[in-house]
């Protein structure tokens, strides 16, 4: 498989857990519009990004971390630790948004959330613990190994059943009323 497939497979890993926050979406135009302002907000971004990289062409290819290399490289100091920082709280912060989606969408601590506190509490810590009993395999292997696992995975388990079995149901289902 092209590694700008596996790439894009290995981030598809928040798309299950960011659905709920589909629920409010009850139109075809307003899912198309917020479509547009995520794709627009998300690539504008990265390509900037992306473009910086032809600084450090074609050594950057070689790099297990391009991203800290280029910086540590390129920028001041200050600016790295500033990048690690930054790095940390995002992940941080994807890591609970992560979590909270997996407890979302396990139906047993949805029946009432305010009498399944322990559930998920032993949920979340088992969550964290797996997280980190696989940050012991240091994070170039991680990517290197595991990601690419993970792309397939996902592949399977999420991209081909939506692009099949979901594009079946909304063909079928698009001229029933919406209940």
């Amino acid at each position: 498989m092209d590694w700008g497939a596996l790439y894009a497979m290995y981030n598809l890993a928040i798309a299950p857990g960011l659905l709920f926050a589909t629920r409010e979406i009850e139109t075809r135009q307003q899912a198309f519009i917020s479509a547009a302002i995520a794709a627009v907000a998300i690539m504008i971004p990265a390509l900037l990004f992306h473009i910086s990289f032809a600084v450090g062409y074609p050594e950057v290819l070689d790099k297990p971390l391009p991203n800290y290399w280029m910086i540590e490289q390129y920028a001041p100091e200050w600016l790295l630790v500033l990048f690690i920082i930054a790095l940390f709280g995002t992940l941080i912060e994807t890591g609970v948004g992560l979590v909270q989606s997996l407890i979302e969408r396990i139906p047993a601590t949805n029946d009432d959330a305010n009498q399944k506190p322990l559930l998920r509490g032993v949920i979340a810590f088992s969550t964290v613990s797996l997280a980190a009993l696989l940050g012991t395999l240091g994070i170039v292997d991680l990517i290197g190994k595991g990601y690419t696992l993970m792309s397939y995975g996902f592949a399977l388990v999420y991209v081909i059943p939506v692009c099949t079995i979901g594009a079946y149901k909304i063909f079928r289902n698009k001229h029933k009323p919406h209940t």
